[in-house]
């Protein structure tokens, strides 16, 4: 059984894999970050996963039995993390779960890719996971625009070279950053616009902020691709990929759960972690 935990700076995600060989995690959970949980919070919700793929929830949930017969050799934990201070508590709830050391992810781990930048070590390790994912469900290269709290695009070449990419303020971001800066303009949810063109201010900034990000990964794709003299498949994921999917207006594939299935090549490349 694998845990793939992916923490990024919205929330944490936790994914249980009963059988690591294959694709599709069994269950998942999402944990907000704020505020910052700590690795109590992380462990309750750990159990409560094990404890569903367990017992296909059938019976009653508690921390004791949940967690305390569920230390067992055959679980391994793979953590994603793009926020340095939560790792010791995501570290100590893997423990608590499992006699393993968790397998974390960095420019580091065997992955299948190699880095043609300047600075590995500065590559996300939700990137990363993605660039494996990508590069082994599409032949040839590949870009995938993840579109979370930053809309991240990371472009894996035709030999799994990771060749960098791009980075901008996700949905949530701009509509914030527009209601706290300008004085008129009411924060408003985020929904698929009906128009472009939008008739009151809540349909213009919804039409601003996610056909502007659509058009903004086409524009830097297109440019992308002319810098390196071929074409690359598109891929999205990410919390807001749905919102993005429908106004996009180059060929591409959805895929939701990119970055677990990144953790979970990355953890079958690599085997058992070290005890």
């Amino acid at each position: 059984m694998l845990i793939a935990i992916d923490a990024g700076n919205s929330t944490i995600a936790f994914g249980i894999y009963p059988e690591p060989a294959k694709r599709e995690p069994l269950h998942v959970a999402k944990l907000a970050m704020e505020p910052p949980p700590t690795a109590e919070q992380c462990e309750k919700v750990l159990g409560r996963l094990l404890h569903r793929a367990m017992t296909g929830g059938h019976a009653d949930w508690s921390p004791v039995s949940a967690l305390g017969n569920r230390r067992a050799t055959d679980l391994d934990v793979i953590i994603s993390s793009v926020v340095p201070r939560l790792n010791r508590a995501l570290i100590a709830s893997a423990r608590s779960v499992s006699p393993h050391r968790p397998l974390v992810v960095s420019h580091r781990t065997t992955a299948g890719l190699r880095f043609e930048v300047p600075k590995p070590a500065q590559v996300g390790s939700d990137r990363i996971a993605n660039a494996v994912a990508a590069s082994s469900a599409f032949r040839g290269p590949v870009a995938v625009a993840d579109c979370g709290t930053a809309t991240t695009i990371t472009v894996v070449g035709p030999r799994g070279q990771f060749l960098g990419g791009a980075i901008m303020p996700g949905l949530s971001l701009m509509m914030d950053s527009l209601h706290r800066s300008a004085a008129r303009l009411p924060r408003v949810s985020l929904a698929e616009p009906r128009d472009v063109l939008g008739r009151e201010t809540a349909a213009s900034i919804a039409s601003g902020v996610i056909n502007g990000t659509a058009g903004a990964i086409e524009f830097i794709l297109r440019g992308i691709e002319k810098e390196l003299g071929f074409r690359v498949q598109l891929v999205l994921t990410g919390g807001h990929c749905g919102l993005l999917s429908p106004v996009m207006g180059r060929r591409h594939r959805v895929m939701p759960s990119l970055t677990f299935e990144g953790l979970r090549l990355i953890y079958l490349r690599n085997a058992h972690p070290v005890s």
